[in-house]
């Protein structure tokens, strides 16, 4: 017992007796030992019996003995002889017989009382211990309890985490259907794009037609310059037969004959041109008809990816179908595991307060733990649908990554496509620009021919007037001579004055080759970019694969930590860690979405780079176009002279400042292509770091789980040792109970069999006092009434009680 216990003591014990009688109360053990509060109850009880034996005797001390007359004394004496002597013997052999009975049953209530107040004390320790464990147990059953409300918590927590994954994954899906429709569109413009494509084919071949036609007019040139060149030779014969005769006649027409060779010579010039130019014709309709194959080619995979598209955009529709009708599911299921929560809660609640005030029984200890039973089966039974439906979410979230898979590669095949088509278009316009190059070299070597031919047969006819004049006479033919003479020279000054006018037309030309050849380094450059912008397109695809691949990873943590959760319900640590880990999870759901955000705007500064070059590719065709046109005015002009080099010349030079414009912006893509290599190495390696960081986690909640799941069997067996513990005490407790109401019956009967012979001890020492006073009346020498007679008297009695006790014990 708590406290300090009073030393039990005959004078606290007598103190306590005399208030007792003196307030009119029961003397008893049980009462004096109720007063002392501590010490036995079997000494209580022993000085008790001392205080008796004291009072008894101080009551025989006090009595007083008056004295009879001398007159009645004789009287008196015979008669009290004869009374003394009968009742004596009369009184000691009931007395003898009852004190031995009465000591006996006194013996034995005694030692019965001792040994069930003995008991009764260590019921009633007992009784205090199991009351202090029990109060022990209370508040570590409240304190699992409580713990258990917290994961509780945790769980609806959880359950709110996930419905705002779910909603994020709904936003997923809208920007799925989002992404399938700007595909549509994409299609939509691809066919535009074929379309025209077409017709720019169909246009090509028509300019392949007139080519053909502008060639074959090249070919009757060529034949007439030959038919030119026979009838020359014939004139040559008769200049050389009137060389014979005229002398200075014959020098002219040497002269003449030379000048024929060089327009001779200048004609098979013109001819080599025309079949170089044929060949040529022939080559670029050959790599024509490739360009038409490979872009027939193209409209066929474009097609494949419109029909993939749709089959992605369908899947799209009935993943989100599913997706709906997961989430109604999660929800009714995160619905039932609160309210299942909360009648756990209740039933919790309940125990605690009924542990608390004492009044639980085993039986109601046991309802309550059956229906927390079968609310954690239930709540466990919710808890794996939950997880089967998060098992389908990550299936469908699997299935929408593939999708989103597949449409990127449709997208790259699209790029790809596009790519190619434009690359087509462009070794088009490139063999149309060749083709118009050649075109414009055949006329001017077909006008050059005609202007070669016509002035040969100028002078043929010239000659052959002089020829005709020489035989009439000398004078005419000197007239002719010096009339043939003017003309020559006439015709050496417009050849002098063409001279610097063809001059100026090979600068320009030689010119016009020098841009020809910056703009196939251009050309090149633009095609050595776009290859790289390919690659880097390849590049961002790998890395949104790589993040599609993170993000599956983190939706398999997202349930790990569901399944983790799941098997936590029924435990009560580790909420903490399980909280560090959800944020974890959520710090790398939004390291994701950064990713994903930066890689959205690589993707549009690609795009953008991407723009820029196709407008500069425009631009280089349209400076083609330019320039095709300009060789054309150039070409149509080359008569007259140098009067338009200072506009030619200027033209040039811009042209020449869009080259240097077109190759800074080439370079500037370079240079912004470089970048996004760059930052996209930065975004793998956090990518990376977010997968390590990701596994670390996993490992440390694995330990949690590991942790958790020890921590629930130690619970289990502390549970399981509480109910059998409170089982036993309970038992015990019953089983004491008893035995206390049986001694306390057996204490009553034996305090109310000593009343009884503490009463009839009373009234024979009453009766006894009586007597003696009466004797002492009739005979007052008389040796019984002396004090020590009587005690002696007493006492030899007892023993002869005492001795046929003994006897008799063995007879029985």
């Amino acid at each position: 017992m708590a406290g300090i216990t009073p030393e039990v003591s005959d004078d606290l014990v007598s103190e306590i007796a005399q208030r007792l009688t003196v307030e009119g109360r029961k003397v008893s053990p049980l009462e004096v030992w109720s007063e002392v509060h501590g010490g036995s109850i079997v000494t209580v009880a022993a000085a008790l019996r001392r205080w008796r034996e004291s009072q008894s005797m101080m009551l025989g001390q006090h009595q007083e003995h008056p004295t009879l007359p001398n007159e009645i004394s004789d009287l008196m004496l015979s008669a009290l002889d004869r009374l003394w002597s009968a009742a004596n013997e009369e009184a000691q052999k009931d007395a003898s017989r009852r004190l031995r009975l009465t000591s006996k049953r006194i013996d034995e209530a005694n030692a019965e009382r001792d040994e069930a107040l003995q008991e009764l004390q260590i019921t009633v320790e007992e009784l205090e211990a199991n009351r202090r464990r029990q109060g022990e147990l209370s508040d570590s059953y409240q304190e699992k309890s409580d713990e258990l409300a917290r994961v509780a918590a945790d769980l609806i927590y959880a359950n709110s985490r996930a419905e705002q994954a779910e909603a994020r994954s709904t936003d997923s899906e809208h920007k799925m259907l989002q992404l399938a429709t700007d595909l549509e569109r994409a299609r939509n413009e691809l066919a535009a794009a074929n379309e025209q494509r077409l017709e720019d084919n169909t246009a090509y071949a028509q300019q392949l037609k007139e080519l053909q036609a502008l060639a074959d007019q090249g070919a009757a040139h060529a034949a007439q310059v030959n038919a030119l060149n026979a009838q020359l030779l014939a004139k040559d014969a008769e200049i050389a037969k009137l060389n014979a005769q005229v002398t200075e006649v014959s020098a002219l027409a040497s002269e003449l004959a030379n000048q024929a060779s060089e327009a001779k010579n200048a004609a098979a010039d013109s001819s080599a041109k025309t079949s170089e130019g044929e060949a040529r014709i022939a080559e670029l309709g050959t790599q024509i008809d490739g360009l038409n194959a490979r872009l027939a080619d193209a409209d066929k995979r474009v097609a494949e990816s419109s029909a993939g598209a749709d089959a992605l955009a369908k899947q799209a529709g009935e993943y989100a179908t599913k997706v709906e009708q997961l989430t109604r599911e999660a929800t009714e299921s995160a619905a039932r595991i609160d309210a299942l929560s909360q009648q756990a809660s209740g039933a919790a609640a309940q125990i605690d307060s009924l542990s608390q005030q004492g009044e639980i029984s085993a039986a109601q200890v046991d309802t309550l733990m059956s229906k927390n039973a079968e609310s954690a089966a239930q709540l466990d039974a919710l808890i794996k649908e939950r997880a089967h439906a998060a098992a389908e979410m990550d299936t469908l979230r699997r299935e929408h990554a593939d999708a989103a898979a597949k449409a990127e590669s449709v997208s790259l095949r699209y790029a790809a496509a596009v790519a190619q088509v434009d690359a087509l278009t462009q070794q088009a316009q490139e063999s149309t620009a060749q083709i118009n190059a050649l075109q414009e070299q055949i006329i001017s070597s077909a006008s050059h021919a005609d202007g070669l031919a016509q002035q040969v047969a100028a002078q043929s006819e010239n000659l052959s007037s002089q020829a005709a004049s020489s035989a009439a006479s000398v004078e005419a033919l000197e007239r002719q001579v010096a009339a043939a003479q003017s003309k020559i020279d006439a015709l050496n000054a417009e050849i002098a004055e063409l001279s610097p006018a063809a001059a100026h037309a090979d600068t320009n030309a030689a010119k016009v080759a020098e841009l020809e050849a910056q703009i196939a380094a251009q050309s090149q450059r633009i095609e050595s970019s776009e290859a790289r912008a390919s690659e880097l397109q390849a590049h961002s695809s790998e890395l949104e694969a790589r993040s599609s691949t993170l993000a599956a990873s983190l939706e398999q943590a997202q349930a790990d930590l569901e399944n983790e959760r799941t098997n936590h319900v029924a435990s009560i640590g580790e909420a903490s860690r399980q909280s560090e880990l959800q944020s974890r999870v959520t710090e790398l759901g939004i390291e994701l979405a950064q990713a994903h955000a930066e890689l959205a705007e690589h993707r549009a500064s690609h795009a953008e780079s991407l723009a820029q070059v196709t407008r500069e590719n425009d631009d280089l065709r349209r400076s083609i176009q330019m320039l095709d046109a300009e060789r054309e005015q150039l070409a149509a002009a080359a008569p007259a002279g140098s009067a338009v080099s200072g506009d030619q010349q200027a033209e040039i030079d811009r042209l020449l400042n869009e080259l240097d414009y077109a190759d800074s912006r080439v370079v500037a893509a370079e240079t912004r292509a470089n970048e996004f290599d760059a930052r996209l190495a930065e975004l793998a390696t956090t990518i990376n770091a977010a997968q390590q960081d990701l596994v670390s986690e996993r490992e440390a909640s694995n330990d949690a789980v590991k942790k958790a799941t020890e921590l629930q069997r130690e619970l289990a067996s502390q549970v399981e040792r509480r109910n059998a513990e409170m089982e036993e005490v309970h038992s015990n407790y019953e089983k004491w109970d008893a035995y206390a109401k049986k001694l306390k019956q057996h204490l009553n009967d034996a305090m109310e069999r000593n009343a009884l012979f503490e009463s009839r001890a009373a009234g024979e020492a009453a009766l006894r006092n009586q007597l003696s006073a009466e004797l002492g009346a009739m005979n007052p020498t008389h040796p019984l009434l002396r004090l020590d007679v009587q005690e002696q008297t007493i006492a030899a009695g007892q023993a002869e009680q005492a001795q046929r006790q003994r006897q008799a014990e063995p007879a029985r």
